[in-house]
């Protein structure tokens, strides 16, 4: 009777423990999500010996990235390098880095990307058009512009459909508007 007494405690106790250890993870996710630094801090710490303790790391340091050392971030990739965390903290970095224009740091840490989405593809055809890369050309070509009419609607064309000169400025010419879809940066009116 003392053996099933004990095992019955033992599985009670465990299921109340994973439970408020689900609710704390849900807790510090959702601090994450609103920037609420103080409670990311107060949850982070509960999952330091647990499996989830490189998301409580990720929520973290992806919280100030922008001003997280380069130290820090690159030691978080290191020991998360085959990893889907370690991947998206890569990802999220590399939008900062493209943001800022630091391309030999954006180019040392892009091949090491697995999950490359659009704008990073964009990023590196912007780094490689600053290390004077004349086979990025023909790449940014298959780029997609969309632009809005005047009611709103969206338009989507390829920047194939123009004809561009080989010796061309994309980057000026796109600001210039040439290709449509011009960028607006700040309030609009």
């Amino acid at each position: 009777m003392r053996k099933i007494l004990f095992c019955l405690m033992l599985v009670v106790s465990t299921f109340v423990g994973a439970t408020s250890l689900e609710d704390d993870f849900q807790k510090l996710r959702e601090a994450f999500r609103v920037g609420d630094a103080a409670k990311l801090a107060l949850y982070a710490p509960r999952f330091q010996r647990h499996a989830l303790a490189p998301y409580a790391e990720y929520y973290q340091i992806r919280l100030y990235l922008e001003t997280t050392s380069i130290d820090s971030i690159q030691a978080f990739l290191q020991r998360h390098q085959a990893s889907l965390i370690g991947d998206k903290l890569r990802g999220d970095w590399l939008r900062v880095l493209g943001k800022r224009q630091q391309w030999s740091l954006f180019a040392e840490e892009y091949p090491k990307l697995v999950n490359k989405d659009d704008g990073l593809i964009c990023y590196a055809l912007q780094q490689r058009l600053a290390s004077k890369d004349k086979t990025v050309i023909e790449e940014a070509r298959s780029l997609w512009f969309t632009e809005k009419d005047k009611f709103g609607a969206s338009h989507l064309y390829s920047l194939a459909e123009f004809k561009v000169r080989n010796d061309a400025s994309y980057q000026k010419d796109y600001l210039a508007g040439r290709y449509g879809a011009i960028p607006f940066i700040g309030a609009q009116n």
